[in-house]
């Protein structure tokens, strides 16, 4: 009997132990955890963050919040599940600290935190294109151009401003006076100070204020390579555009192919000019020639509707080696119906689908137009499988 009654204790005991140990687990306490968060930021930054929680039995997940500076930033949910990602923009000005704050929903007692430095958006070291159209006390204006920023500095460039009254400033950017900083709000601010053509003891008081033109810029978010909108922000102009980091195709030869082009801006009579079309870069007669073939354009000028289109051009030329600063001169030579003044586009290439352009406006034509030039795949096979499956 004292036998059984041990057996019948060992197993109770046993049974308890095993309830024990399960209430342990079941009631295990709730935990946060985030995601690695970087210790810096760029002002209007974003980054992905994820907060997992574990031991909830309710899966309440998390909500968000922030603190340390006002703003301190937004998320694209105001709460989530747990192992579910959301974004995290980093505020528009520059904070020492920013506290990211994930708190769980089922017990608002608990949550995990990580800080952040939110810091001033800067350019990499490398060369940049830039376009801009607008006015100045002319009219319309615009201008393309480069230049190469090394350790903060800008330390060269170039570039080609028209309108109205100047066919064509081609001015070199001059390393003194020239600066890239960060404004109070954390964008950027980019003095240009040209020189006067390629002397650079003297400014081209043409351009911006007695040459120097001051621009201000917000790097896009998402951009990985300095992609910047950009205004011109000074007495003698107002305009916005483009900055882009320029890829080392900038000085590789134009690959042969189609380029897709727009350019828009007044005629010269002062009235509004449109032209797209492509250009076909065969190389047939050697490097930077265009037989015309496959190329075409319609122009609208002063509303003229559907007249001008249909025009084709004749043997053209574009430079066959691009400077240093990836600047390539397109010489077009219509042959009609219409359209027969010699069109000239200045051109900055950007990287292997892009090329900023201006009209040299001292050509036949005399427009003051600016646009761009895509690479176009397949000239002459344009269908809809072109861009089937693309955004």
């Amino acid at each position: 009997m004292t036998f059984r009654k041990s057996i019948l204790l060992l197993i109770t005991l046993g049974m308890i132990a095993a309830l024990v140990a399960c209430s342990s687990s079941t009631h295990a306490p709730i935990t946060v955890t985030l995601s690695t968060v970087p210790s810096t930021l760029t002002v209007n930054s974003q980054t992905s963050i994820t907060a997992t929680v574990a031991n909830d039995s309710a899966n309440g997940g998390v909500t968000w919040s922030c603190s340390g500076a006002t703003p301190c930033g937004t998320f694209s949910a105001a709460t989530s599940a747990s192992g579910t990602a959301v974004t995290y923009t980093a505020p528009a000005v520059i904070a020492s600290s920013v506290t990211i704050t994930a708190t769980s929903v089922t017990t608002t007692t608990i949550s995990a935190t990580a800080t952040t430095a939110i810091t001033a958006a800067t350019l990499a070291n490398g060369n940049y294109a830039f376009s801009l159209s607008g006015e100045d006390a002319n009219g319309i204006y615009h201008v393309v151009g480069a230049f190469t920023v090394a350790s903060g500095a800008i330390t060269a460039g170039e570039q080609d401003f028209v309108d109205i009254k100047n066919p064509d400033l081609f001015d070199q950017i001059n390393p003194t006076g020239s600066t890239v900083a960060t404004t109070t709000d954390g964008n950027l601010q980019i003095i240009l100070t040209t020189c006067l053509g390629t002397t650079c003891t003297s400014a081209d008081t043409a351009v911006g204020v007695a040459g120097v033109e001051t621009l201000n810029g917000t790097v896009l978010p998402l951009s990985t390579t300095g992609r910047t909108f950009i205004n011109e922000f000074d007495a003698s102009a107002s305009g916005s555009g483009e900055l882009n980091s320029q890829t080392t195709v900038a000085t590789s030869p134009l690959a042969t192919g189609g380029y897709a082009f727009v350019v828009g801006g007044l005629d010269t009579g002062g009235d509004p000019l449109a032209i797209g079309g492509v250009i076909n870069v065969d190389n047939l007669s050697g490097a930077g020639t265009i037989s015309g073939a496959g190329s075409i354009f319609d122009m609208n000028d002063d509303m003229s509707g559907t007249t001008l289109q249909g025009q084709t051009l004749g043997a053209s030329t574009v430079t066959a080696t691009p400077d240093a600063f990836g600047k390539v001169t397109f010489r077009l030579n219509p042959t009609g119906p219409t359209v027969t003044d010699e069109i000239t586009l200045l051109g900055y290439i950007v990287d292997a689908n892009h090329i900023r352009l201006v009209e040299g406006n001292g050509d036949g034509l005399g427009g003051t137009t600016g646009g761009v030039a895509l690479t176009q795949t397949g000239t002459g096979t344009f269908s809809s499988t072109s861009i089937a499956g693309n955004t």
